[in-house]
């Protein structure tokens, strides 16, 4: 099964990882407006481009891009690029904060891979993406069932890039649970396997957790330090601009000044500033010890919804899924 990370596709196509009509408006003539001929490879860069506009926060460039290959695949009758189109439709509901447009938009892009045969990391990767909208809106069990299938297919096939985002999600559903030890241990593996495919994103993500779980462990200091500051310029916009993916953040950072007052959080945030991604992976992982059991309790509860712009970063424009 092919592994590698999100943007190699991107790479290959345009020569570097930026995104956007000034870095690939000569390759994609008209922009959303002007029909073109036919073009598998054509279609294929669609929906590249608009998932790493997803990524890195332009979800009106996600939206124009995607939406122009939805449009010409289910014009030419291209069911596979239909499929991807509305997978990466899904991504870019999940991280505007639209749960339900994103359960829906990635059952429908799942059903449409089942129906081409298709199994590949990107599929693995719609699944966790469903299994995340899944537990943000608090159905933990299914958020944990969804992963626990993708472990196996990972396992049975040699996958670790997938895996590494199942993890994290598993991490996520861990923790909602009160049991930041497990927590600890799967985000321990999810970061191995994603530093070692140079996946800044997934390290990132990783990475973000882990200070919360280490602030609800009882090391403030040590949780200040390593949010994540200074890698995420490198991935795009910081937490994607999302309030749900932004909400373990947020309470990290209130358990951290809470417990240290703001001079000291603010110390600790300059401190893991002037960490590489290097050092910040290797620290995370040294105070991750096999055996750390993990203080439970201090969480008080699962993390709330988020509050004021989740609703309003919805995106009413993108298309919902197939009845």
């Amino acid at each position: 099964m092919a592994s590698s990370t999100w943007w190699t596709p991107a790479r290959s196509w345009c020569g570097s990882c930026c995104v956007g009509p000034r870095c690939c408006g000569c390759r994609l003539p008209g922009g959303c407006q002007e029909e073109t001929p036919y073009d598998s490879s054509r279609l294929k860069a669609l929906w590249v481009l608009g998932h790493v506009a997803v990524l890195q926060g332009d979800p009106v460039g996600a939206v124009c891009a995607l939406q122009e290959c939805r449009d010409e695949a289910d014009r030419t009758d291209d069911s596979t690029a239909l499929a991807y189109a509305v997978h990466r439709m899904g991504c870019l509901a999940l991280v505007t904060d639209d749960m339900v447009g994103a359960q829906e938009l990635l059952d429908d892009a799942l059903g449409r891979y089942r129906e081409l045969g298709e199994l590949n990391s990107n599929v693995l990767m719609a699944r966790i993406e469903l299994a995340m909208a899944v537990g943000f809106r608090g159905d933990l069990d299914g958020a944990a069932a969804i992963c626990e299938e993708v472990r196996e297919i990972c396992e049975d096939h040699g996958e670790r890039w997938a895996l590494s985002y199942a993890l994290h999600v598993m991490a996520f559903v861990a923790l909602q649970r009160g049991r930041p030890g497990r927590a600890r241990k799967l985000l321990g593996e999810s970061l191995t396997i994603g530093h070692a495919f140079h996946d800044l994103l997934g390290s990132v993500l990783a990475l973000e957790l882990l200070a919360l779980v280490t602030a609800v462990e009882g090391d403030a200091a040590e949780a200040a330090v390593l949010q994540a500051d200074r890698i995420w310029p490198s991935v795009g916009l910081h937490l994607f601009g999302s309030a749900y993916y932004g909400q373990p953040r947020a309470r990290c950072e209130e358990l951290a000044r809470r417990e240290l007052g703001d001079g000291a959080y603010e110390s600790g945030l300059r401190a893991g500033g002037r960490l590489d991604l290097d050092a910040a992976v290797a620290r995370a992982l040294a105070s991750w010890p096999a055996d750390r059991p993990g203080t439970p309790g201090r969480l008080s509860g699962p993390l709330p919804g988020p509050r004021g712009n989740a609703e309003a970063r919805r995106l009413p424009y993108i298309g919902k899924g197939r009845a």
